[in-house]
C-alpha cells in the first residue's frame, strides 16, 4: 500500500498521525516526528497506535458501541509515502503503525476540552456511550464524535486504552 499526497485526499492531521482517504476508507498513519518525550517518541507513538487498535477491537465487539464508532477495518502496513513532489517521505512515518476505519462525514465535535465534554455529555445518548467506554476501560477524552446530536447516527473516533 502506498499513500500518495497527490492522489489521496488528506482528511486530517494531528500531533501523532495523518489521515488519508484511500479507496473510500480512512488510513490513519502515525508520524515518526517530532520526538518529544514521553509519549511523542517512536515508542510512545507505537504504544498509542497499539492502544487505539486494541480499543477499536474491544469497542467493535460491544453490542452498544459497535454501532457508534467508526467501522474498524484493522491494521495496514504502508510500503511508501509519496509527497506532492513525487518524492518518498516514508522515513517520516512509522509504516507499521497504520490502521483503517470508515471515513467519517458530518459535524465533528472534539471532546478534548473539559467544557466541551461537559456540554456534549448533557445529551443522553452521548452520556450513555461515554459511560460505556469508561466501563470497559476505554479513554475517550481526546476523541471526536460525529453527528453528536443524532441519537442514531453519532459515531466516535480517536479513543484508546489508557497509556499507563
Amino acid at each position: 500500500m502506498v499513500i500518495n499526497f497527490n492522489t489521496h485526499q488528506r482528511l486530517g492531521e494531528g500531533v501523532y498521525a495523518i489521515v488519508y482517504e484511500v479507496e473510500g476508507r480512512a488510513f490513519k498513519l502515525f508520524k515518526r516526528y517530532p520526538q518529544v518525550p514521553p509519549k511523542q517518541t517512536e515508542e510512545g507513538r507505537g504504544l498509542t497506535f497499539q492502544h487505539q487498535c486494541q480499543a477499536y477491537e474491544i469497542a467493535s465487539s460491544d453490542p452498544i458501541l459497535k454501532n457508534h464508532i467508526a467501522t474498524y477495518y484493522g491494521r495496514a502496513i504502508i510500503d511508501d509515502v509519496i509527497d506532492e513532489d513525487g518524492s518518498s517521505v516514508k522515513d517520516a512515518y512509522l509504516l507499521d503503525c497504520c490502521y483503517v476505519v470508515e471515513v467519517m462525514r458530518g459535524v465533528e465535535t472534539k471532546t478534548a476540552s473539559a467544557l466541551r465534554l461537559g456540554e456534549i455529555e448533557q445529551v443522553d445518548h452521548i452520556r450513555q456511550a461515554t459511560d460505556k467506554f469508561a466501563s470497559i476501560g476505554i479513554v475517550f477524552l481526546d476523541s471526536s464524535v460525529f453527528d453528536a446530536a443524532d441519537p442514531v447516527r453519532y459515531k466516535f473516533i480517536d479513543f484508546e486504552l489508557p497509556y499507563y
